[in-house]
């Protein structure tokens, strides 16, 4: 159903959808030995109101397409509750918002194919006879290249533009694109599982009704395996064809440095075990991971690396960080304040860990050296005693205190137990 990509949530629009094509268009310019910051600065705002309007645009048409379906479904709409004359006011100002920019804009033939190609895309996933939307993996493709595939591709086109420089070159173009293709499969197939319910009352016919949950998190584990790699192999190639060697480095410290915000800064820390399922590895190799990097980390970095450059990009470094979210303001929000009691909570458990290893020398020391030697009088009426029955913890305990206790003493060890309570059997091994 996508309704997370109606107006209603443009704000999360605005700060998933818009950074990405920011990250884009500075790292296709880093390249040029001149750029003018001024120039560079105005284009980069010119983009972002032609890439919100082309976006509304799609969100509109999108509604208007749905509104029987959403009745259908009891989803919101905002296009059902208006007249058709606020209808076409609202259609033809997002048509002005995206088109008008391009005046000012390099509308080289690369530009203006892919600007054609994103509307085409949007008219086509939402309206019949075409209507992709209702056409299962047809219409997973359609949302994952309009949403995540054409638009980095555009920015870039317009911004090596912008730089002067020649295009990125096809090592560049298919390792980015494949990369944003997988996070954009990803995307919709994953909310398609969540909306798999009003999808099946409104009678659409998805990808994820027609495989069911099961299989669509099966494809997604596999999935987002196959993005982690893509995702690094595309930031070495960028590198190379950019000469901006920081980004790998970038990249692989992001990765150790959110793998210690999830493992030691969160409240609730995540095992490496729980990436073993579909679901763990969906979660946070994809939308902890590979999302955050792109929507909060990469972008920053890009703009920042432009700015040692182009003392007035500093100003878009401040505009950026006051309207999106992004790994600066999160890190002085959140993990400055969780750094002491992480930090004390590692010297503990070190400590911790030096002491059971201290301990486990101690041991493996006394069983190498044996019980110690006792009087035969001492062994006439001393003896190790447990009393168990019932559940199986409790003989699952013995077990485990008989195989530890064993190698150390040379007292008899005896247990006394009603086998007729017993969950299950005591084993007899050690017991005298």
């Amino acid at each position: 159903m996508r309704k997370d990509r109606s107006l209603v949530r443009s704000g999360q629009w605005w700060d998933h959808k818009i950074p990405p094509l920011i990250a884009a268009a500075v790292l296709a310019v880093l390249p040029a030995t001149d750029p003018n910051g001024l120039q560079l600065f105005a284009d980069l705002i010119l983009f972002l109101i032609t890439a919100v309007g082309v976006a509304a645009f799609g969100h509109v048409v999108n509604d208007l397409a749905d509104i029987k379906t959403d009745e259908l479904a009891g989803a919101p709409n905002q296009m059902a509750a208006v007249s058709n004359q606020t209808r076409a006011a609202v259609l033809a100002g997002t048509v002005a918002c995206g088109l008008l920019p391009w005046i000012w804009l390099p509308h080289t033939a690369a530009a203006l194919s892919l600007l054609g190609i994103e509307i085409l895309l949007l008219l086509v996933y939402s309206l019949k006879p075409i209507r992709l939307k209702d056409r299962a993996a047809a219409g997973v493709l359609a949302d994952a290249l309009y949403a995540y595939v054409v638009p980095p591709l555009l920015s870039i086109a317009v911004f090596t533009q912008v730089a002067g420089i020649s295009g990125p070159g096809w090592a560049i173009t298919l390792t980015v694109g494949f990369w944003a293709l997988l996070m954009g499969l990803r995307g919709i197939l994953w909310h398609q599982v969540g909306d798999i319910a009003h999808d099946q009352r409104a009678g659409l016919s998805t990808l994820a009704t027609k495989i069911g949950v099961t299989h669509s998190r099966r494809i997604l584990g596999v999935m987002v395996i196959i993005e982690f790699a893509a995702a690094a192999l595309a930031l070495i190639v960028v590198s190379q064809g950019t000469g901006e060697s920081w980004l790998p480095v970038f990249g692989l410290g992001y990765v150790l440095y959110r793998i210690f915000q999830m493992s030691v800064l969160w409240s609730e820390p995540v095992h490496l075990r729980s990436l073993r399922h579909s679901g763990g590895r969906i979660r946070f190799l994809g939308f902890v991971l590979l999302n955050e990097f792109v929507e909060k980390w990469l972008p920053l970095a890009a703009l920042i690396a432009i700015a040692l450059r182009l003392p007035l990009m500093w100003f878009a470094v401040l505009l950026y960080v006051v309207l999106f979210e992004n790994a600066a303001v999160e890190f002085l929000r959140r993990d400055l304040a969780a750094l002491p009691d992480a930090l004390n909570r590692i010297a503990h458990e070190g400590k911790s860990r030096a002491n059971i290893r201290r301990v486990a020398a101690a041991r493996k020391a006394l069983v190498a050296a044996g019980p110690a030697l006792v009087t035969a009088e001492i062994r006439n009426r001393c003896r190790w005693v447990f009393v168990v029955c019932g559940p199986e913890m409790h003989t699952e305990t013995l077990r485990t205190a008989v195989r530890h206790l064993g190698p150390l003493t040379s007292l008899e060890i005896w247990v006394v137990t009603d086998s007729t309570r017993n969950v299950r059997p005591i084993d007899p091994e050690g017991i005298d």
